[in-house]
């Protein structure tokens, strides 16, 4: 996907999955959003620095599920 995923990325990664196996329900890019900030203090736009293609489209398919069910598109 044109990415090299470092420790950051699997980190995210692993939180979506755990999130999905806890809840049942895909992690909203907020919840990402704040996980990264309380375990790596970093910023809102973290996220999608990580994954420029975005969050549904690129984070949600390398994590292998489908897009949250809340996301919007605008």
């Amino acid at each position: 996907m044109g990415i090299e995923l470092t420790a950051e990325h699997w980190e995210a990664i692993r939180f979506m999955r755990k999130f999905y196996e806890e809840h049942w329900v895909r992690a909203g890019a907020r919840f990402v959003m704040r996980n990264l900030s309380e375990t790596r203090g970093a910023s809102r736009n973290r996220l999608f620095e990580l994954f420029p293609c975005g969050y549904p489209g690129q984070a949600c398919k390398i994590a292998g599920m489908r897009r949250p069910r809340v996301w919007s598109t605008g």
